[in-house]
């Protein structure tokens, strides 16, 4: 036997009690990365450091600026978490009993993570080219989505082969997510239009701020409505109560995001209301997903109340 076989076979085991923490971890790491962007863009920090991954000609940290510590912050942080989604991934392997669906779940993690890391520094060497820039936010908001997909994993192995509610809801709470998705696109492009591009006198999309601002608006009408939509099936399908509070819970953050929104707007895109409205995006992710998850159960289908809907 190899040292290396010797090492990994010494490495304690890790009960599903224990890797459900490091998944959640994982999760507020992933959301901390998305804030963390976003004060980078928000302070004109972008270009903070001019090369990537070094800081400076000839330092890999650079001298000191505000600029400069925002940004090698925000990498700093990357590293981080790409460090601990690794961890997870070997603890992963070491887990009693062997999953191997928690395996795909947390390579998927730290594949999204590199991706993540390398899309940064595109992003750096083509000068906060907008596209990029909105890629590379959509890019953490569906590794976060990745990453809360593999902590509800954890307590339900059987996946999305139990579900509690029928065809019909299951594909109108689909239409949710990709709903939230387009809103989410829109919303890039809303910041890609807008004043906050990362870095003085960076280039904006060649699009009226105005009329994107309008469109992102009505979709986000449009999202509200059909969560609505959502909640009135969810009574006239007799569908379970906990499915109900997280539809109610979903309804609740949309209403408060578009306050925050309508806020922005009014008030000329403040930087202090943009970074609300940033982590409101996430939320508002987090909460649908967990709509959905919520659709499905670990339980016999035999021991539970089925929605007729």
């Amino acid at each position: 036997m190899s040292s290396l076989s010797r090492l990994w076979s010494k490495l304690p085991t890790i009960s599903e009690k224990m890797y459900r923490r490091l998944a959640l971890w994982n999760l507020i790491g992933l959301g901390l990365l998305i804030v963390s962007g976003g004060a980078v863009r928000l302070t004109a920090s972008g270009l903070g450091c001019p090369q990537w991954p070094s800081c400076g000609q000839s330092n890999f940290v650079g001298e000191l600026s505000t600029h400069k510590e925002i940004e090698f912050g925000n990498r700093i942080l990357s590293t981080v978490v790409s460090i601990f989604i690794a961890l997870t991934v070997i603890a992963a392997f070491r887990l009693a009993p062997k999953r191997d669906d928690l395996k795909r779940g947390a390579l998927a993690v730290l594949a999204g993570i590199l991706l993540q890391i390398i899309m940064g520094g595109l992003v750096v060497k083509y000068h906060l080219w907008p596209p990029l820039v909105m890629l590379h936010f959509l890019l953490s908001e569906l590794l976060v989505g990745v990453g809360m997909y593999l902590h509800w994993r954890i307590d339900n192995p059987l996946g999305f082969s139990n579900p509690m509610v029928g065809r019909k809801f299951i594909v109108l709470v689909r239409g949710l997510i990709i709903s939230t998705g387009i809103l989410m696109l829109l919303g890039t492009a809303t910041s890609g239009a807008g004043p906050h591009g990362g870095s003085r006198g960076s280039k904006r999309l060649p699009v009226s701020f105005r009329g994107i601002s309008e469109a992102h608006a009505t979709f986000a009408a449009y999202l509200i409505g059909l969560i609505v939509a959502t909640l009135f099936a969810c009574w006239i399908g007799n569908v379970a109560l906990p499915v109900i509070k997280r539809a109610k819970l979903l309804l609740g953050m949309a209403l408060l995001q578009a306050a925050i929104g309508y806020s922005q707007y009014f008030l000329k895109d403040p930087a202090s209301i943009v970074i609300f409205h940033l982590v409101g995006a996430t939320l508002l992710l987090i909460f649908v997903l967990n709509l959905y998850f919520g659709l499905f159960s670990n339980r016999n289908p035999q021991d539970q109340d089925l929605s007729r809907y």
